[in-house]
This record gives structure tokens, sequence and C-alpha cells, in this order.
């Protein structure tokens, strides 16, 4: 499975999303007028938030297509991570759905649908996997080899604009920040005026993220689930599965393939790049360690690993 990601390298990212076509946002110096946390922010840039630690329910960048064809533009979005259940009762908590087997992804009726309309990439420096040895828990963080960073394979459930808003009036508010965007995924409803203000694919401060990015039906707001697949090589010995980690050209047909066949071929163990893994501290293992810190490898002695 993959529950924890690392998205701190601005450069690595801007580096690989080059490669694809797609312009991200450069950072901005801290000034007296940029305020990234405050609602109502009177910013005109938004500062480069490095994040080390990102769990599910946060808000992460995705790169989606405009229409199913080669040459469809490429767009940035914010994505929440994890798709509420579709057996979900209102008012009732349910774990939301974070990953999706691609062994079952065209068939499953929860993600069928959107595997076949729904598909997208999230870039990230790496991602955090527990090794189980006994009651232990040791964790490891996975990138990829001779690469700055990844694009995750993911499906995505779009949410309207006014669904959002009745969602941050319904749940707690959570901590967690997402790549970005440093603003509460279910924050208040007003904190959602504060995401206004920060810059995205190039978009100009006071861009409606909520609303699509062209005169096209493409939503700025929707949650995903990152596809996993039964992991080999090194990453086989210390989890079963492993997210779905595409090339450039990959990631490409991912988002505009309507040939099933080809799309699950990209998801074949056999297809996986290949990652570096190493043994990190226990910091990480709470959600309330953001630092970089978290993906240091750990102690000769790997006494602070274990859980």
């Amino acid at each position: 499975m993959c529950g924890r990601v690392n998205v701190s390298d601005h450069e690595g990212l801007q580096a690989l999303l080059a490669m694809l076509g797609v312009p991200l946002f450069a950072p901005a110096a801290p000034s007296a007028t940029t305020r990234v946390h405050d609602s109502g922010s009177s910013a005109q840039n938004c500062v480069w938030v490095p994040r080390w630690n990102i769990s599910p329910s946060s808000l992460l960048t995705a790169v989606v297509a405009e229409a199913k064809t080669p040459d469809a533009r490429l767009s940035t979005a914010r994505f929440r991570w994890g798709i509420t259940a579709p057996w979900a009762e209102p008012g009732k908590s349910v774990r939301p759905l974070i990953n999706a087997r691609s062994e079952t992804l065209f068939s499953k009726p929860t993600f069928k649908h959107l595997a076949n309309e729904h598909r997208a990439v999230v870039p990230v420096n790496g991602f955090y996997e527990w090794q189980r040895m006994g009651e232990r828990r040791i964790p490891y963080y996975a990138q990829v080899k001779e690469l700055p960073a990844m694009l995750l394979a993911v499906v995505f459930e779009p949410v309207s604009a006014e669904d959002r808003r009745k969602q941050t009036l319904t749940k707690t508010a959570s901590p967690q920040m997402g790549f970005a965007f440093d603003e509460p995924v279910t924050a208040a409803a007003d904190e959602l005026e504060n995401a206004r203000s920060i810059s995205v694919g190039g978009a100009p401060p006071g861009t409606d993220l909520c609303a699509p990015a062209t005169q096209s039906a493409l939503p700025f707001c929707a949650d995903f689930a990152v596809v996993t697949t039964q992991a080999t090589g090194a990453m086989a010995q210390v989890h079963h599965r492993t997210p779905v980690m595409l090339s450039i050209e990959q990631a490409k047909r991912w988002l505009y393939s309507e040939d099933v066949s080809e799309v699950q071929a990209m998801m074949a163990p056999e297809a996986i790049m290949d990652v570096s893994l190493h043994r990190v501290s226990a910091t990480v293992n709470s959600t309330r360690n953001d630092g970089p810190e978290c993906s240091l490898p750990a102690a000769p002695n790997g006494s602070d690993a274990d859980q």
C-alpha cells in the first residue's frame, strides 16, 4: 500500500514536470505581505511549503489531461487524498479509500468508472512504507533510482465546489497540509477563500481553484486514490504492495489512453520502476513530525527506527 509521501524537493518536482510538459509555479521569497496560513491573506505570491510527511486527507498537486488525445493539454489541479467510500452513510465516520488495487481497478464497481474516465498522476519525491517484523513496524523511505521525483498513478472522483464546501462544514478540521497548498483540506469553509491567493500551475492569484481550468468540464476539486500493484525486487523485501510509478512516456499514455489493455500493462509488476530504499527513524511514524529528519537514514544501530 501507500499511505505517506514526501513532497519537499521543489526543484526536483519542477524538473520532472518540465519533462512532462507541465509548468509548476516557482517558489516566492517570504515577504511582509506573504501569509500563507491566514484566511483572507493579502499575499500576491505564495511561499513554497516543503512537506516531508504527507498523510491521507491532505491536498496534493495532480496532473490531468483535458482530453483523451495524445496532444491534449496537461494541467495541474488540487486533489484530496482519499475517496469517500460509496457505502459511507451521511454523518458516520468511514475511513476513506486511499489506495486502489490494480488487479481489480477495471472490475471493482467502486473504481471501474474512475479507471475509465478519471486518471491522473501525482508528483512526489518519494514515499514511506513499513516492514512488519513480528509486532514491530520498521519504516523505510523509497525513491525512484537516479531520479529526484516520481509520478504516482492515481484515479480520482470529481467533487463539485458546493459539495466540497459542505464537506468542510461537516468534518473535523485536520492539521495536514498538502503539496503547495498551505491549507487544511477539511478546514472551515471560509478558509477555502485562502486557497484563492495561491498560484497553481502558473494560474494567477485569485483564480478559482474549484472552478474548471478552461471552458471544459475539467474539475479542479477531486478526491483520489493511489493505484497499487504487487511489489517486486527490493520493495518486496519491505512490503508486498507498491504504488504504481510511471515513467514520463507511461504517464502521458496513462492520462489519455482509452485502451484498457495498455493501461493494465502499465500497472503490471514487471513494468514498475525500480526504487532505492533506506531505513528511516521512528520520527516518521507520527504525522505531527514533518521535517527533513523524516526521510533521513536511521542511525546505524537502527534502535530509533522501531515503533
